[in-house]
């Protein structure tokens, strides 16, 4: 039986609100999203936005910053993130990461500053806490505005004080693979003054095409359910590796689409709106995230212990920095494709190219820059399994392979 590379967890309660609003339109209209996120982010304003990416463009709508002013963005990333602030008319400046948490690096970050940058883009990778102490100090004395990429950082946290309240924005997401899963959606956080009396525009796709947008992540979370992963998926998956393994990349780019599309421009209205169940939907799961992080992260130490001597693979240290959610795994390899491939071969799905050292990427050519962490991660980093609903047997059965192809490769 083939182990999916991410289930979110939910329970089959968590589709009520989307199937009520179907059926009475206005059940949910008066939820508010600011009451359900509060505990959570007592110091932040949220605003349900589209998608997350759509809460990053608010704000930069928001800042407007003079044309050409640089962001300091971290190298290793989702070029979507990279594409959107192009779009905005800004110059992103590539700031490397730190290998062993996959997030901007303070000192780099320090000795790219100049008297044009205006904001910091610090990404939580994986949900692993960015050195946000350090990048306060920096923004601080360079009077520059900090914005929290918490796309994976749902239920990560520094001290008591969880990710996205650390500068003046955040953006949070709530896609199909995320460790919250609204059927889409996303957040924008706001802090301080930035917060008072802003309304972001209304976006959001025809009534058509935001039902359809909508069912079609609701559908896409039903068929990764472990329960039936293997009717549905699975063979979606097998026959994609097949074809692949012959040159026919097709399929497998469908179900696993690029991560590196040139042609990309954001539309603000090709995707659905943030919708009133939505905010049912993150109140129920946010009520479970405690639970949530601890099964993530038990996976996570076990696997991480199992293969603490093991010279092939090489481990990454998501708590340096804080608490990580545990919301993504992944290890180090040297021969990445290899172990994608083993894994594959025995039932165990994975991604090897989740994102890309935007650096040296061709589209971002007039941007580039020298981030070494970020071109090691984006060569040799490959994400594996670790959701909430991952038996004993399947965690024994991903590090007996882990440990089996790092002996092999030792050897």
């Amino acid at each position: 039986m083939m182990i999916p590379r991410h289930s979110v967890g939910m329970k089959y309660s968590d589709y009520w609100p989307y199937f009520a609003s179907r059926f009475v339109p206005g059940l949910y209209r008066d939820r508010d999203i600011n009451a359900v996120t509060e505990p959570l982010m007592p110091h932040a304003k949220t605003l349900g936005t589209p998608t997350g990416r759509h809460a990053l463009w608010y704000f930069l709508d928001l800042k407007d910053y003079p044309l050409g002013s640089e962001v300091l963005i971290s190298a290793y990333n989702y070029y979507v993130v990279v594409r959107l602030v192009v779009q905005a008319g800004l110059t992103p400046v590539f700031v490397d990461i730190e290998p062993d948490t996959l997030c901007i690096d303070p000192e780099d970050v320090a000795r790219k500053v100049t008297p044009n940058t205006k904001l910091i883009i610090a990404t939580h990778m994986f949900g692993n806490p960015t050195n946000m102490p350090e990048i306060c100090a920096i923004a601080e004395q360079h009077e520059l505005d900090i914005f929290e990429d918490c796309a994976h950082a749902v239920g990560s946290y520094i001290g008591d004080t969880h990710m996205g309240q650390f500068g003046s924005g955040a953006l949070f997401s709530f896609g199909v693979a995320k460790i919250v899963n609204c059927f889409g959606g996303g957040m924008l956080a706001l802090n301080g003054q930035t917060a008072d009396n802003y309304q972001p525009p209304k976006h959001g796709a025809g009534f058509r095409h935001s039902m359809i947008d909508t069912f079609s992540r609701c559908l896409l979370t039903t068929i990764y359910n472990p329960k039936i992963y293997k009717f549905t998926m699975l063979p979606l998956v097998r026959w994609g590796n097949a074809l692949s393994r012959r040159g026919r990349h097709w399929l497998r780019n469908l179900i696993a689409p690029s991560k590196n599309d040139a042609a990309w421009y954001f539309e603000p209205d090709q995707r659905a709106e943030f919708k009133p169940f939505m905010v049912s939907m993150l109140d129920r799961q946010l009520s479970r995230i405690e639970s949530n992080v601890r099964e993530r992260r038990k996976n996570v130490a076990k696997i991480k212990a199992e293969l603490a001597c093991h010279p092939d693979i090489k481990l990454l240290n998501e708590d340096k920095h804080g608490m990580s959610n545990g919301s993504y795994f992944g290890v180090y390899c040297e021969d990445k494709q290899g172990l994608s491939e083993y894994l594959l071969a025995h039932n165990v799905d994975n991604n090897p190219q989740e994102f890309f050292d935007c650096s040296v990427l061709a589209q971002f050519e007039e941007f580039k820059a020298d981030c070494p962490n970020a071109q090691c991660a984006s060569q040799h980093l490959i994400r594996l399994p670790s959701q909430p609903t991952l038996k004993d047997s399947q965690l024994d059965s991903i590090i007996r392979l882990l440990k089996g192809f790092s002996l092999e490769h030792a050897s």
